[in-house]
C-alpha cells in the first residue's frame, strides 16, 4: 500500500514536473518565434521604407527642382504695348527662395506657336525681372507667354510656367455691361430672351448705340443679327436655341460698334446628359460608417453645373438633401448600410436618376481630420488583421511612413506643425506597396505673413496724386521681403477671361492640382478660400495616382549645364592655320562691356569654346569676342550661341494648351502675319564677323525712308544707258507700262485712288524732286535720262501718309541731278574690302528698361497719357520691416475702378500676395 502510494505520488510529481518543463519549452519557444517575427517585420518594414525612399528618389530625379512664378504688369494689351514682368524661382522640394539656375528664359508665342518675341535674362537672388515686346503689327488675339530657368531643360517641358494673355484695342469708353435672362435654365428649342443694359462711367445710359450680337454653338457662330439700345440704354435680345443641346456649349457675342467694347456671355442651358459624379473620401464608400461624399456636375462642354437635388436608397427612403457650394462641388455625409442602393434626383432633370458608389468593406478608405498637433487620418474598411502603410509626402518628400494592421478601425496621427505651409498628401498603400487610397490636404500656417495695402482714400479725383502705403505683416510682427507692384485700369488691362495667378496659387500647390481646375475657381484664387471650400477641392479635384511604376534600374540622366554659351571659330583656315588656332589654348578671350574684364572660356569641345555665365560679372550684360593676341591676323570671324536644348524649345512651341477654360477658344491669330523680331530672339544665332562693310549709301531720301517696304531704285549704269524716261520704267520691273495712257502700275488690280464714275485707278504717283505731279508720266517725257538722278518706285499704301489717296496704287520718284548738288545723297563708290578684327558688341542678357511714371504736368499736357492702362509697375520693392513702404503716382482721367496686384517674398522665403482696389470718380 505504502510503495502504491509512493508510486502514485511519485507519478503525480513527474507530471508536475513534465508539465513545468513543456511550460518552460513552450513560452522559450513562443518567444524565440515572437522574436524572430519581430525581428522578420522590423526587416519587412525596414525594406519597405527603403523601396518607399527609393521611390520617392526616383520621382524626384524626374522633377526639377526650379518652380517658377511670373507677374506681367496686367494681363490685358494692346498692340505696341511692352510687357513688363518679374520672375520668382523657388526650390520645389524645400520650399525656399533658391536656384541653381544663372539663366532665365521667356517667351511670348501666339496660339499658333509663332515665337512674337523671346529673351534670357540674369536671375539674381531667384529673381529676374525684364520685358518683351508687343509689335506694332500685332493682331489681337490670345498670346502666351513661357518661362523656365537653364536647369529645367533637363526635365519635361511641362513643368515650364505658361500663363495667358490678352492684346486687343485699347478701349476709349469704361462701359458697364449688365444683362439678365427670363429663366434661371433652358431646354433645347426653348426662346431665350436676354434683356441688356449699357451705362458709361458715370452711371448715365448709352443711348440709341448700334451692336450686333451672334449665336455661337461650340465657339462656332450660327446666326448674326442687329440692334439697337433704347433712350434708357435698354434692348432685348431672342434667339432660338437648337432641337438638340447634347455636347453643345451654346453662348452669345455681343460687338458694340464704333470700337466701343465686346461682351461674352454664356447661356444657362441644362443638357440632356450632365457628367455628375460622387466621389467618397478616401476612394471607397465604407458601410456601416460616417462618411463624407463629394459630388460635382459638369456639362458635356465643361461648364460648371450646379446641383440642387436629394438622395434615397432603393426602399424609397429620403436619406438626406444635397446642394451645390459656392464653387460648384458640394458634400454629403451619411452612414451607408451594407446591401442598400443610393441614388440622387434633381428637380431639372425628371425621370433621371444617378447611383452613388456601391458602399463595401473589402477596399479601405482613408478620412482626414485636423487635430490639435497635426492631422488624424481613420481608416476605415479593408481586410482585417493584414498589412498596410500609410505614408504623408509633401513637395515630392517622403514625411512620415507607418505600418499598420486593421482590425476594426484604425487613427494614426501625423504631426505637421514643424512642416512649412502648402500642398500635402494621404497615401494608403497594401502590403505590395500599391495605392490603395490618396487624400490631398492643406497644411495651413498660423498667423501666416500676408500683404497689408492701403491707401489714402477709397476714391480719388481724375489726375490726383496717389500714396500706397505697402507692408508685409502676420503674427503681430512685420516681416522684411521683397515684392513686385502693378496698378493698373481693371477696364483696359485686366481681361476677365484670363485667371489673376498669384504667387501663393503657384508656389502653395501643386501643378497637377491647380491646372484640373475650373477656370470660375481659379479666378477665385485658392489662397483666399476658407478652408472648408479648399478641402472640398482636394476631394473633388486632388486624386492623382501615387507614382510606383519607376524602374529601380532606371538611372538619372546626367544634366546638361545650360548656363553656358558656345563659341566657335568659322572661318575656313588652311591645315596650317588651323593646326596653330588648335595649339593655342586660348584663341579666342572674350571681354566684358558693362563691367571691364577678361573672361575666360572654360573648356574646349568639337572645335568650339565654352564661354560659363557663372564667369561673367553680376552686372554685365555684353560681351566683345576678340582674338588672342597671337592668332590676331589668323581668326576673323566666329559665332555665339547660347547652349540650349532644342527639343525644349520646339515642345513648348508646337504644344496646344488646352483652351477649355476660355469662354471663346483663342483661334484668331493670322499665320501670314510676320514680326520684325529683334536680335534676342533666342533661337537665332549670334554671328560676330571680322570684315566690316561700310555703311549703307541709299540713292535719295526716299530710299532711305522707306527702307524694309517693296522699293525698287534704278541709279548708275542702268539709269545712264536708258535711252527713254519709258525705257527707264520699264527697267524697274515692278508692274506693268501702259505707254497708250503713259502710266505705270505697280500694285494689284482694285486697289488705288476713286474715279468719278466710281471704279478706282490703280496706277502709280508720279512725284518729280519732291512735288507730285500726276498719276501720268506724259508731262515728263522731255525729261533726258542724263538729267535724272535716280528713280525709285515705292509699292503698296505708304505714300498714303503724305500725298494721300492719289498714292494708294504706289509712287515713283524722280529724283533730277540738280536737286542733288553737294548732297550726302550720292552713288556709293566701289566696295572696299574691310580687314579688321573681331569686336563686335553682343548682348547675352537683354537689358532693363524702367517703366516711366509721368509728372502731373505731363499728364496734363500730353494726350496720350490720359488713358493709361497701367499706372505704376515696380518690379523690386524691398521692405526693411519696419515702416510701410510709401508708392506714389499721378491717376490717370479715366474714371473707373483701379487694382493693385502686389506679389512677393518675405525674407524667410514664404510667398505673399494681396489685391486692393480703389475708384477714379
Amino acid at each position: 500500500m505504502l510503495i502504491a502510494c509512493y508510486f502514485q505520488v511519485k507519478t503525480i510529481n513527474c507530471r508536475k514536473i513534465l508539465n513545468s518543463l513543456l511550460v518552460m519549452y513552450y513560452h522559450k519557444l513562443f518567444f524565440l518565434i515572437l522574436f524572430f517575427y519581430i525581428l522578420t517585420f522590423n526587416c519587412y518594414a525596414q525594406m519597405v521604407d527603403n523601396e518607399m525612399l527609393r521611390v520617392n528618389e526616383q520621382t524626384r530625379n524626374h522633377t526639377p527642382s526650379d518652380k517658377l512664378f511670373l507677374q506681367t504688369d496686367k494681363n490685358l494689351y494692346s498692340p505696341g504695348d511692352t510687357i513688363y514682368f518679374q520672375t520668382y524661382i523657388e526650390n520645389r522640394f524645400t520650399q525656399s527662395f533658391e536656384t541653381s539656375s544663372l539663366t532665365s528664359w521667356v517667351m511670348l508665342l501666339d496660339s499658333e506657336g509663332e515665337t512674337i518675341d523671346s529673351a534670357r535674362f540674369r536671375i539674381d537672388y531667384s529673381m529676374a525681372s525684364g520685358w518683351l515686346a508687343i509689335p506694332k503689327e500685332c493682331v489681337p488675339g490670345w498670346y502666351r507667354i513661357k518661362s523656365f530657368t537653364s536647369q529645367m531643360q533637363n526635365y519635361n517641358p511641362e513643368f515650364a510656367f505658361s500663363s495667358w494673355i490678352r492684346v486687343d484695342e485699347l478701349l476709349k469708353e469704361n462701359l458697364v455691361f449688365n444683362y439678365r435672362f427670363n429663366q434661371k435654365y433652358y431646354h433645347s428649342k426653348d426662346t431665350v430672351e436676354l434683356s441688356i443694359e449699357l451705362k458709361n462711367q458715370d452711371g448715365e445710359p448709352v443711348k440709341n448705340t448700334l451692336f450686333s450680337y451672334s449665336s455661337l454653338e461650340n465657339n462656332k457662330t450660327k446666326s448674326t443679327y442687329r440692334a439697337k439700345t433704347t433712350r434708357k440704354g435698354i434692348s432685348l435680345i431672342r434667339i432660338f436655341l437648337p432641337d438638340s443641346l447634347e455636347n453643345k456649349n451654346v453662348n452669345l457675342n455681343i460687338a458694340l460698334e464704333k470700337g466701343l467694347g465686346e461682351f461674352h456671355v454664356d447661356i444657362p442651358v441644362l443638357e440632356q446628359n450632365p457628367d455628375i459624379s460622387f466621389l467618397p473620401e478616401g476612394g471607397t464608400f465604407i458601410s456601416g460608417n460616417k462618411q463624407r461624399i463629394a459630388f460635382n456636375g459638369v456639362k458635356p462642354s465643361g461648364e460648371q453645373l450646379f446641383l440642387k437635388g436629394t438622395v434615397s436608397d432603393d426602399l424609397g427612403n429620403f436619406i438626406d438633401s444635397l446642394e451645390s457650394g459656392m464653387l460648384g462641388p458640394g458634400l454629403l455625409e451619411f452612414t451607408p448600410q451594407a446591401g442598400r442602393t443610393y441614388y440622387a434626383e434633381f428637380p431639372y432633370y425628371p425621370g433621371k436618376k444617378w447611383s452613388l458608389p456601391e458602399a463595401t468593406n473589402l477596399f479601405p478608405a482613408i478620412q482626414v481630420n485636423k487635430g490639435n498637433k497635426g492631422i488624424v487620418v481613420n481608416v476605415l474598411g479593408g481586410s482585417k488583421n493584414r498589412q498596410y502603410f500609410l505614408a504623408l509626402s509633401k513637395n515630392h518628400n517622403l514625411v512620415a511612413f507607418a505600418p499598420f494592421t486593421i482590425n476594426n478601425q484604425k487613427r494614426i496621427v501625423f504631426n505637421t506643425d514643424s512642416l512649412p505651409p502648402g500642398m500635402a498628401k494621404v497615401i494608403l498603400f497594401n502590403n505590395k506597396l500599391q495605392p490603395l487610397a490618396e487624400r490631398a490636404l492643406f497644411i495651413p500656417q498660423k498667423n501666416a505673413p500676408h500683404i497689408n495695402i492701403s491707401t489714402e482714400s477709397n476714391a480719388f479725383q481724375p489726375e490726383q496724386q496717389t500714396i500706397l502705403g505697402v507692408e508685409i505683416k502676420g503674427n503681430g510682427k512685420n516681416y522684411s521681403g521683397i515684392f513686385s507692384v502693378s496698378v493698373v485700369d481693371s477696364t483696359t488691362a485686366l481681361s476677365p477671361q484670363i485667371n489673376l495667378l498669384t504667387i501663393k496659387d503657384c508656389f502653395l500647390f501643386e501643378e497637377e492640382f491647380y491646372k484640373g481646375l475650373p477656370l470660375h475657381i481659379k479666378q477665385k484664387g485658392l489662397s483666399n478660400l476658407p478652408a472648408e471650400e479648399l478641402d472640398l477641392l482636394f476631394m473633388t479635384y486632388g486624386w492623382s495616382k501615387f507614382n510606383l511604376e519607376i524602374s529601380g534600374k532606371q538611372k538619372t540622366e546626367k544634366q546638361i549645364n545650360y548656363d553656358q554659351y558656345k563659341i566657335e571659330i568659322t572661318q575656313t583656315h588652311s591645315s596650317r592655320k588651323r593646326k596653330k588656332i588648335n595649339d593655342n589654348k586660348e584663341p579666342l578671350l572674350a571681354l566684358s562691356i558693362d563691367e571691364p574684364a577678361i573672361l575666360g572660356l572654360c573648356w574646349k569641345k568639337d572645335n568650339s569654346y565654352l564661354l560659363s555665365i557663372d564667369s561673367i560679372p553680376s552686372f554685365a550684360n555684353k560681351v566683345m569676342i576678340v582674338p588672342n593676341f597671337a592668332l590676331k591676323n589668323k581668326i576673323h570671324a566666329a559665332s555665339l550661341n547660347p547652349v540650349i536644348n532644342k527639343y525644349y524649345f520646339e515642345f513648348l512651341k508646337n504644344r496646344k494648351e488646352n483652351k477649355e477654360i476660355f469662354n471663346q477658344a483663342p483661334q484668331d491669330i493670322s499665320k501670314e502675319l510676320v514680326f520684325n523680331l529683334d536680335s534676342f530672339r533666342i533661337i537665332k544665332e549670334i554671328g560676330v564677323y571680322a570684315k566690316r562693310e561700310p555703311a549703307k549709301k541709299f540713292a535719295n531720301e526716299y530710299e532711305e525712308r522707306y527702307q524694309g517696304v517693296s522699293t525698287r531704285t534704278i541709279k548708275g549704269i542702268m539709269l545712264e544707258s536708258a535711252m527713254t524716261l519709258e525705257d527707264i520704267l520699264r527697267r524697274l520691273d515692278m508692274g506693268r507700262l501702259d505707254t497708250r495712257t503713259k502710266k505705270k502700275w505697280l500694285t494689284r488690280a482694285g486697289m488705288g485712288s476713286m474715279n468719278p464714275d466710281g471704279t478706282r485707278d490703280g496706277s502709280a504717283l508720279f512725284v518729280l524732286d519732291g512735288d507730285p505731279i500726276e498719276k501720268s508720266y506724259s508731262s515728263l517725257l522731255g525729261l533726258l535720262p542724263s538729267h535724272i538722278h535716280s528713280v525709285t518706285a515705292l509699292r503698296g499704301v505708304s505714300g498714303f501718309f503724305i500725298y494721300g489717296e492719289e498714292a494708294l496704287g504706289g509712287v515713283i520718284f524722280i529724283e533730277t541731278k540738280l536737286n542733288h548738288i553737294g548732297d550726302k545723297y550720292e552713288l556709293p563708290p566701289e566696295k572696299k574690302i574691310y580687314r579688321g578684327d573681331l569686336r563686335k558688341v553682343i548682348e547675352l542678357f537683354r537689358g532693363s528698361k524702367e517703366f516711366y511714371n509721368p509728372p502731373k504736368i505731363e499728364i496734363q499736357n500730353n494726350p496720350e497719357l490720359w488713358i493709361r492702362p497701367t499706372l505704376y509697375w515696380h518690379p523690386e520693392v524691398f521692405y526693411d520691416g519696419k515702416n510701410p513702404v510709401k508708392i506714389q503716382y499721378y491717376n490717370h482721367r479715366k474714371k473707373g475702378t483701379i487694382f493693385i496686384v502686389v506679389n512677393g517674398v518675405t525674407e524667410e522665403g514664404e510667398p505673399v500676395s494681396g489685391i486692393h482696389k480703389y475708384q477714379i470718380k
